[in-house]
């Protein structure tokens, strides 16, 4: 009897710690860039087109990435240090600052991720880490040749990321281990969307490749005619992506034909990552527009200039469209027409995405201030 209630007992704590660790992804979370592997930039919740602000937070260091939200807690990384918050009232929970914890100190460009109560950040050294996402405590590190600046992916066990030198890596996301490494030979700056177990992976060569997550070989490629910095977003079997030379494009992921592609304002450099949802698709260019494109033919809806620089990649909530610009302003714009329903300014240029998590938009400034909003 005593064997067994003690047997009995250590499963039921086995069992209190994975659901701890599972409640640090709830259905409503945006742990990672874009809010899903497919990279749409859109939210399953509608928020309100006039937003107030609920908090703020100085983190101190620049903030020039998308956070993630999961279990409610806010993770912002910046150039030194990541920062876990409470998501509802912005009190800080920990700090992992990468000198003290014996890390490079290389500044994140881009967006960490979590996944099963743990967080993954690479940085410009080079090196990806593992954090506890309840305590922030370090649990291993990877170093790589090169400056990572794109947004880690979890997939399969595996975390998934490329090197400015043109590497394609996968190392496990349980030690850090090499799991397989592609030489691209260019450099990656986009972050790859999956699609049917695939890595879709663009790169400054102009091509689009299919990457088996299992080995890292390369399945398939197809031109696409121009170098890539943004990341393409997929949305029922279609890939649509932004240019360099500011061309807009969508690929059948099936026939891996070009279904269409408009030029928005030539020559206009695209660093923001589309937004799509199936019923239109969100472009920005750093001439301050935004467009929206019809997912099925790229007929122009509509469109709207935000008066500057737009690197901040849109994301869908509901019947509205956020984005920061790199003059300090937050955009809410109605989806229907582009007409903007609300407006707020920040203090540093805004470079990273919105997130939206239960009810709430967080997103960060290169003042090193995250806003949040209800």
């Amino acid at each position: 009897m005593n064997k067994c209630y003690n047997l009995s007992v250590r499963h039921l704590n086995n069992l209190l710690i994975f659901l701890s660790l599972s409640a640090l992804l709830y259905c409503t979370d945006w742990p990672q860039f874009r809010g899903n592997d497919s990279l749409t930039g859109v939210s399953s919740e509608a928020l309100p087109g006039i937003l107030k602000t609920a908090w703020t937070f100085d983190s101190g260091d620049k903030i020039l990435n998308q956070p993630v939200i999961a279990g409610g807690r806010v993770f912002t990384a910046g150039e030194k240090k990541i920062s876990a918050l409470e998501a509802a009232s912005g009190k800080i929970i920990w700090e992992f600052k990468k000198e003290a914890a014996g890390s490079s100190v290389g500044s994140i460009k881009s967006s960490p991720v979590v996944k099963n109560g743990v967080l993954y950040a690479g940085d410009a050294s080079g090196e990806v880490y593992a954090l506890e996402a309840g305590s922030g405590k370090k649990l291993w590190s990877f170093k790589t040749d090169s400056q990572i600046v794109t947004s880690l992916i979890v997939f399969g066990g595996n975390i998934i990321f490329g090197t400015y030198e043109g590497s394609f890596l996968a190392i496990s996301a349980a030690d850090g281990k090499t799991a397989w490494t592609a030489d691209i030979g260019f450099p990656i700056y986009a972050s790859p969307s999956i699609y049917d177990g695939k890595a879709l992976l663009t790169s400054c060569d102009g091509v689009l490749r299919f990457i088996d997550l299992k080995n890292g070989e390369t399945a398939d490629s197809v031109s696409v005619g121009s170098y890539l910095a943004s990341s393409p977003a997929v949305f029922d079997g279609k890939f649509y992506l932004a240019s360099l030379k500011g061309e807009f494009s969508c690929i059948d992921l099936k026939s891996k034909e070009a279904a269409w592609s408009v030029t928005g304002t030539e020559g206009t450099e695209t660093y923001a990552s589309p937004a799509a949802d199936g019923t239109g698709v969100i472009f920005a260019d750093r001439d301050g527009n935004v467009a929206c494109l019809g997912a099925k033919d790229g007929k122009k809806t509509w469109g709207f200039n935000a008066g500057s620089s737009v690197d901040s990649s849109p994301v869908i909530s509901g019947e509205y469209i956020y984005f920061g610009t790199d003059a300090g302003l937050i955009f809410g714009l109605n989806k229907k027409d582009g007409s903007v329903a609300w407006k707020y300014e920040a203090g540093g240029h805004i470079s990273g995405s919105p997130a939206v998590s239960e009810g709430r938009l967080f997103i960060g400034s290169s003042d090193g201030i995250l806003y949040c909003f209800k």
